[in-house]
């Protein structure tokens, strides 16, 4: 094999992460929400992201980090809509599968307006550890609005909808993933499903 194909043949195990040492990707914190102060008290620590474990349940908010400078969201993922049914009456869904929706809230809580594909940072991925892309661009159901494209947030600002996949029927969804800049920052959110 030549040095150009051995190149070739190690970048392209490394972008799809099967090399060791070619980065690394870290868990996003949970956001932990504190109860209300009484009047007059002190709001200090409100929200504080705190460890992740393994995986965060439905309802729970993971800070995560984009590659630029001042890229910082909290995801949180509000429910799952198992199955969703298609509100375009087009039935562009092959005989035996189903459309999962997945419910999210994105906020920026970084500097700098921010754009994101969500569909491009997010996977669904079953108990036989498939994972599937989102196709809300493509698909609409009538449980949610889906994100169509990308999304702009200001500083401060949230945006929430549905991610919407297509998974055969038989296939039981266990995890979410979450991960910035169509999947290639260094911060991970997972959710699990079931």
């Amino acid at each position: 094999m030549g040095w150009d194909r051995l190149l070739l043949a190690g970048v392209t195990a490394c972008a799809l992460g099967l090399t060791a040492g070619c980065g690394s990707i870290t868990q996003g914190t949970q956001v932990t929400p504190t109860p209300t102060p009484a009047a007059g008290a002190s709001t200090a620590g409100q929200g504080t992201p705190t460890p992740a474990s393994s995986f965060a349940a439905v309802g729970t908010t993971i800070a995560l980090s984009g590659n630029g400078s001042g890229e910082k969201y909290q995801v949180t993922l509000t429910s799952v809509v198992n199955p969703a049914t298609e509100s375009d009456g087009l039935s562009l869904l092959p005989s035996g599968d189903v459309l999962v929706a997945v419910n999210l809230t994105i906020k920026n809580v970084g500097s700098g307006i921010q754009q994101e594909s969500v569909d491009d940072d997010t996977k669904l991925i079953d108990s036989a550890g498939h994972s599937y892309d989102g196709y809300s661009a493509f698909e609409t159901v009538s449980q949610c609005q889906s994100f169509s494209g990308s999304i702009t947030l200001p500083p401060g600002q949230s945006e929430t909808g549905c991610v919407v996949f297509e998974v055969p029927s038989t296939d039981t969804p266990s995890k979410f993933q979450y991960i910035p800049d169509a999947g290639f920052a260094s911060s991970l959110g997972e959710w699990n499903l079931g």
